[in-house]
């Protein structure tokens, strides 16, 4: 649905100039608030290289447009996950005249990503619990395979070694 994509258009040093009130709400900043606003200054700084890399080649006319995920920093500094598709609209000349954007909270995706990823690896964890366990069980079940012979000639031992003190009246060594 077109009203849950937030919309901007910022100038060629990436200044928030029009966008729409869906914008507002993913970044967290007042319409008044967030003109004047660059796009870099809101990108979480992790994000920061790669997204002027991709300025940078819009710049060299590579490409005119890219989609990419990132992340922006909210107005109370909570990080919001974002899926952009951003384009530059170039003058007759070649120059970049202004970029357009979308934008589109993602976030809780990537919360149930996350919770994806640490589930699989729960999972995981207890079924190599599993294994160690039931290896521990067949080296227990082997070891009394080996030991049930010991103790019943252990036994049978011990029951004839009357008989043998009887019969030969010594040590059966």
């Amino acid at each position: 649905e077109l009203g849950l994509i937030g919309m901007a258009m910022t100038s060629t040093d990436k200044r928030f100039l029009h966008f729409n009130d869906r914008l507002c709400e993913i970044l967290g900043y007042p319409r008044e608030e967030l003109y004047g606003k660059t796009w870099l200054e809101l990108t979480h700084p992790d994000d920061r290289p790669k997204d002027l890399q991709r300025f940078d080649r819009i710049e060299r006319l590579e490409t005119d447009i890219f989609h990419t995920e990132k992340r922006f920093i909210k107005k109370d500094g909570s990080i919001v996950h974002a899926e952009v598709i951003s384009r530059c609209v170039r003058r007759k000349g070649g120059g970049i005249d202004h970029y357009v954007a979308m934008i589109q909270d993602i976030s809780a995706r990537k919360q149930t990503e996350e919770k994806a990823r640490t589930l699989r690896a729960q999972l995981l964890q207890s079924q190599k619990l599993e294994a160690i366990g039931t290896l521990a069980g067949g080296i227990a079940h082997d070891f009394n395979n080996i030991l049930t012979p010991i103790i019943g000639y252990t036994e049978i031992t011990k029951a004839a070694l009357p008989v043998m003190r009887e019969a030969g009246g010594g040590s059966i060594v």
